[in-house]
């Protein structure tokens, strides 16, 4: 669900921040049902992560977890930096499925 809707949010355009732009409604409209979707499918894969791992895997799924939560809501809040906590969530949670998020031990498949 991640993947696929981040792949489709990067395909329609969102709103121009230029007034004097033409905005394509549908399109926006569009960019926000699956930047939404992204975000509520990282949030579970996260949430999901701290359940089933332990340690500083754990630890780490619990920040990402509250980073996906609270830089969301900060945006909304803080609409002045919106892009700039924008960047720092995507950076912060590709990061984290990059470079530190390990499979949970002792899963059987």
């Amino acid at each position: 669900m991640f993947g696929i809707s981040l792949c489709f949010t990067g395909i329609f355009r969102h709103a121009p921040l230029v007034d004097a732009i033409t905005t394509i409604v549908w399109q926006d409209t569009w960019h926000s049902i699956f930047a939404t979707t992204t975000g509520i499918g990282f949030t579970m894969l996260a949430a999901g992560h701290t359940v089933m791992s332990r340690g500083a895997q754990r630890w780490g799924a619990l920040i990402m977890t509250t980073v996906a939560i609270v830089i969301p809501i900060a945006m909304f809040g803080i609409p002045e930096i919106m892009g700039l906590l924008q960047r720092v969530m995507f950076i912060s949670a590709f990061w984290w499925l990059f470079f530190y998020m390990r499979a949970p031990s002792g899963l059987s498949v």
